[in-house]
């Protein structure tokens, strides 16, 4: 069926979210093969339907996390809300604040946006 090396670890999380399927495993070959992240894992959040990627970025410590999309399926802003809360539920209070959004392109690059909880001052964003 695929020929990603990581198809096996994927198979399971793209038979429970099949349209998300082709967005995870090209995440995780972008993450690991060009991005260079470690220790890489898939989260499974069933209160949103989705599953993230956990891993650690290229000369980082701690560790982040990436929400495949793919760019034909829309997203509300509810159900950005429903994965933050997915992520306290999975990760405790002091969950994660920040998530990358993984948009896989037609030609099958992958974009990251920063997605963050809340408002966030000017100050803090860079430039």
């Amino acid at each position: 069926m695929w020929k990603s090396p990581h198809a096996q670890t994927i198979l399971p999380f793209a038979k429970r979210y099949p349209s998300l399927a082709s967005a995870l495993l090209r995440t995780w070959d972008d993450l690991s093969l060009a991005q260079d992240w470690k220790n890489l894992e898939v989260v499974d959040l069933p209160e949103c339907g989705c599953a993230v990627i956990k891993g650690v970025p290229k000369n980082k410590k701690e560790m982040a996390l990436v929400l495949p999309m793919n760019m034909a399926l829309p997203v509300t802003m509810a159900q950005l809300s429903q994965l933050f809360s997915a992520l306290g539920s999975e990760f405790g209070v002091d969950g994660p604040h920040t998530v990358y959004l993984g948009i896989v392109e037609k030609d099958s690059s992958v974009v990251y946006y920063v997605l963050r909880e809340g408002i966030v001052s000017p100050l803090e964003v860079p430039e």
